[in-house]
């Protein structure tokens, strides 16, 4: 009980305002961390200077805020490593960019003959009048078939 009366006195308001703080960051669990923070949490050296700022925690202040501190440093990493890898598997979910460019390079075809002769017949069909044919058609025996119509 002393402990936590001594949390309560006028010399350790700091602590109370850490322990308060620390409070908010345990409840608020639905909360991601942002990238740029996580990135830097997850490196050797960020995960070493938050072990040493707890060691110092533990040892410099009141037990109840090092058990909370215990706390908030497994729920920092614990998102983190969610923030992380949760960033880093957007890179491979599928969009349409992605899908489509290993196919960009290999659909680049030239301008064939064909493209050239089949645009060239549609001009032509188009924009000019039809003349009268210079041929006659000519049928077949229809072997004293029906007409269809």
């Amino acid at each position: 009980m002393e402990i936590l009366k001594s949390l309560f006195d006028k010399k350790n308001i700091g602590q109370l305002i850490l322990c308060i703080l620390f409070i908010i960051f345990l409840l608020s669990s639905k909360v991601p961390i942002p990238y740029s923070f996580a990135k830097i949490i997850n490196t050797k050296l960020g995960v070493i200077i938050i072990i040493i700022l707890l060691i110092l925690l533990i040892c410099y202040v009141n037990p109840i805020v090092s058990i909370l501190a215990i706390l908030v440093v497994y729920e920092l990493m614990k998102r983190a490593t969610m923030s992380v890898s949760k960033h880093n598997l957007e890179d491979y979910y599928p969009i349409q960019e992605k899908k489509w460019s290993p196919y960009n390079a290999h659909h680049q075809f030239p301008y064939t003959l064909e493209q050239e002769i089949v645009n060239k017949m549609t001009k032509n069909e188009y924009t000019s009048i039809p003349s009268k044919p210079s041929y006659k058609p000519v049928l077949e025996n229809n072997y004293n078939a029906t007409p269809l119509t």
